[in-house]
C-alpha cells in the first residue's frame, strides 16, 4: 500500500451482520481483535484531503477542538491545513468520504520515534467522525486505515490518546488496541 493523494481504499458497510477482521493477533505492536458491528449501510472511501474537501475538513476539524473544549482560531486551522498538504512535513491526514464526496471523518497522524525500542511509530493526534456517521463503524475503519499506512512505512505500532471521560470512544478502543498503563504529561514551555 503507498499512500498518495490518489490513493483510496472503500469501505462498504451493510445492513448484514460483517466483520473487520485484521487479524487476532499482536501486528507490530497494536493489538487488533475480531469486531463483528451490525449497522445501516455507509460507504466511504479513504484518501488524503484535497482542496474539494476544505471546507468539510474545517467543520470537522472545528467540531473536534469543540468537543475537546479546545479554542481554535481559523488561523490555527489554516496552519494545520497547511501542514497536512505539504509533502514535506510531518503531520499527514486521512479523510473518510461518502459517495457524494462529503469529507465526514477526519485522522491527523505523524512518525514518532521510540528511542527505548529503537523503532519509528505512529501517533494518531486527531481522530473525528461528523456525529450522524458515528456508530457506523467510520471511526474504526480510520483508524484500520492509518493502521494499514502505519505498517506500510514500517512503523512499530499506532499510539492514540484520549480523554478519560469519553467513553463511547473507550468502548471502540478496547475492543481493537490494548489500553496502556502509561499516564500523559505535559509541560507549557
Amino acid at each position: 500500500y503507498k499512500h498518495s493523494r490518489d490513493s483510496v481504499n472503500k469501505l462498504s458497510i451493510d445492513h448484514s451482520r460483517i466483520d473487520f477482521l485484521v487479524s487476532s493477533e499482536v501486528v507490530r505492536g497494536v493489538l487488533f481483535q475480531h469486531i463483528a458491528m451490525e449497522q445501516p449501510t455507509t460507504s466511504v472511501v479513504f484518501m488524503a484531503p484535497s482542496e474539494s474537501h476544505r471546507a468539510d475538513w474545517d467543520v470537522l476539524f472545528h467540531g473536534y477542538a469543540t468537543f475537546y473544549e479546545v479554542e481554535q482560531t481559523q488561523e490555527m486551522r489554516d496552519t494545520v491545513w497547511e501542514w497536512i498538504q505539504n509533502p514535506n512535513h510531518e503531520v499527514k491526514a486521512i479523510v473518510a468520504v461518502t459517495q457524494d464526496g462529503r469529507a465526514v471523518g477526519l485522522a491527523h497522524y505523524r512518525p514518532f520515534p521510540r528511542p527505548l525500542r529503537a523503532t519509528v511509530a505512529c501517533f494518531l493526534d486527531d481522530l473525528f467522525v461528523q456525529e450522524d456517521f458515528r456508530r457506523a463503524g467510520v471511526g474504526t475503519a480510520l483508524i484500520r486505515e492509518v493502521a494499514k499506512i502505519a505498517r506500510s512505512k514500517g512503523w512499530s505500532s499506532v499510539r492514540w490518546i484520549t480523554s478519560e471521560s469519553n467513553h463511547r470512544a473507550q468502548a471502540v478502543y478496547d475492543r481493537i488496541a490494548t489500553k496502556l498503563d502509561k499516564l500523559t504529561y505535559e509541560m507549557p514551555v
